[in-house]
């Protein structure tokens, strides 16, 4: 839906934050952008994955959400900065605890939480000719007793959009 104030899309979407973090993943919600003046945001919602029931030997899979923001600001003609933030996790209501349920997790299955933040800077000089550099942090949850794992990247990019042929 296109409306003055922002585009709501419902359904299967498909997100882009950032190449780092949530890019293309596909789910099924909504999400909401707003563009006005120099600031554009973007809030979503949905569901990436579907809940599986297991047994009394084997694990199901819980239904996992995503939930994520996007901010950017364009600083003049040619520089933009952005930041992100995200958090997928799974649902432990989507499967029940009683391994006499048909819609029992499993003996072992453990919730599972992603998220990860992120700012992106792109300097566009000249039409076509663009330089940009991602920083992205992630943390992950495996749910167990395992400790907490944290990895960051670093990314840079330069493109030149050129014909090579006339």
């Amino acid at each position: 839906y296109y409306a003055p104030w922002g585009t709501v899309y419902g359904g299967d979407i498909s997100p882009t934050l950032s190449e780092l973090s949530v890019n293309g993943h596909g789910a099924r919600g909504a999400m909401l952008e707003q563009r006005k003046g120099p600031w554009e945001w973007a809030v979503l919602g949905g569901q990436t994955v579907d809940s599986q029931a297991g047994t009394s030997t084997t694990d199901g899979r819980y239904a996992r959400s995503l939930y994520a923001a996007k901010v950017l600001r364009r600083l003049g003609e040619t520089v933009t900065a952005s930041a992100n933030y995200f958090l997928s996790a799974d649902e432990t209501q989507s499967l029940s605890t009683d391994p006499r349920s048909s819609n029992f997790r499993g003996p072992t299955l453990q919730p599972q939480r992603n998220s990860g933040k992120g700012v992106t800077a792109s300097w566009e000089p000249r039409p076509k000719l663009k330089f940009t550099a991602d920083f992205q942090q992630n943390t992950y949850n495996a749910g167990t007793t395992k400790p907490v794992v944290t990895d960051s990247a670093w990314r840079g990019e330069f493109r030149w959009d050129r014909t090579l042929f006339k």
